[in-house]
């Protein structure tokens, strides 16, 4: 029989088109499929697809404010932030402003957010008749007692006069009214408050009249974000040599790597921690930091019963672009 053709092809040859035309419609139907479309579209680089399992987790799962302050992170944060290096300067000069109206002997101290109690030893050596520090990580003030407070170099009547306590800075009952004569709120610890109006009051209920409060502040747009440790100047900044802000780092520790990486998000922001150990594990932490301009902070001051005296800047210190904001309990 003879073949059969149409348009010059075999029967065979429409066979194949057909099959392949079908092949072309059924790939084209997997692509543009809506669910399978919105899965491809939310994959973000860095991440990957499908089921994980344990070891993944920590890869794609970040600690937030309420749980990166742990045992780890307490046992590199003064590795990394370099404060033993940083505070001495910033508590003299603190105290220095406070001196004009109070006697050193007189002052009992509120260190808000103490961390690991560098500033809270400062207080007292320098000085100061009690201090208080208070934290609401239990990791952080573990530190403090077994390893800042032993190796300060205090007298005994120096390290009764200290003491941690965990608890929060934004509950009015965490102290008494008056149990303090003056309080600081050093490094970013103003910035870990979303109720900066509460956190005011509560100061204002635990400073006693004629009191003094020192909270250190930035300008957000200007200061250096990358941490003391990833520096590669001592004593400088590396943002006077870029003509760009540079807001990420990159150090190599002994037991980890470490990036980080400050990201305004105006009034927030974002501080991403990144560790990546030797055996491929990785640890990734956010600090959520809400960022109110100077401004902002002085008018909410005054407006819950405080009156600004000035600012101290902390260049002396080593950090430019911030200052430390004094007021007194009017």
């Amino acid at each position: 029989m003879e073949e059969v053709r149409t348009l010059g092809l075999t029967g065979f040859q429409w066979i194949l088109i057909i099959f392949l035309i079908g092949c072309i419609m059924n790939y084209t139907w997997l692509v543009f499929d809506t669910p399978y479309v919105s899965v491809r579209s939310g994959l973000k680089e860095g991440f990957k697809s499908g089921a994980t399992t344990e070891s993944d987790k920590s890869t794609i799962t970040w600690f937030e404010n309420d749980e990166l302050f742990d045992d780890f992170y307490a046992s590199v944060y003064d590795n990394l932030t370099q404060l033993s290096s940083r505070f001495p300067q910033e508590v003299a000069l603190t105290l220095n402003q406070w001196k004009k109206t109070a006697k050193m002997d007189t002052m009992d101290i509120l260190d808000c957010g103490c961390g690991t109690g560098i500033a809270t030893m400062l207080f007292v050596k320098m000085g100061a008749n009690s201090v208080v520090g208070l934290d609401k990580s239990e990791s952080m003030l573990r530190r403090a007692r077994a390893v800042t407070l032993p190796s300060a170099g205090l007298t005994n009547e120096q390290r009764e006069s200290i003491s941690f306590l965990k608890g929060d800075m934004n509950q009015q009952h965490t102290f008494s009214g008056g149990k303090f004569s003056h309080a600081a709120l050093l490094f970013f610890t103003v910035y870990y408050s979303n109720d900066v109006s509460g956190l005011f009051r509560n100061l204002h209920h635990w400073i006693r009249p004629g009191g003094e409060l020192a909270i250190e502040v930035v300008n957000k747009f200007k200061f250096d974000p990358l941490l003391e440790s990833a520096s590669p100047f001592v004593g400088t900044t590396v943002q006077k040599y870029s003509k760009k802000r540079v807001t990420k780092s990159k150090v190599e520790f002994d037991k980890f790597s470490y990036e980080a990486e400050f990201d305004l998000q105006d009034p927030t922001a974002e501080f991403r921690e990144v560790f990546r150990f030797p055996d491929k594990s990785v640890r990734r932490q956010r600090h959520t930091l809400h960022m109110r301009d100077i401004n902002d902070f002085v008018h909410i001051a005054q407006t819950t019963g405080w009156k600004y005296n000035g600012y101290v800047d902390l260049l002396s210190a080593g950090f430019e672009y911030a200052y430390v904001l004094i007021f007194t309990h009017a």
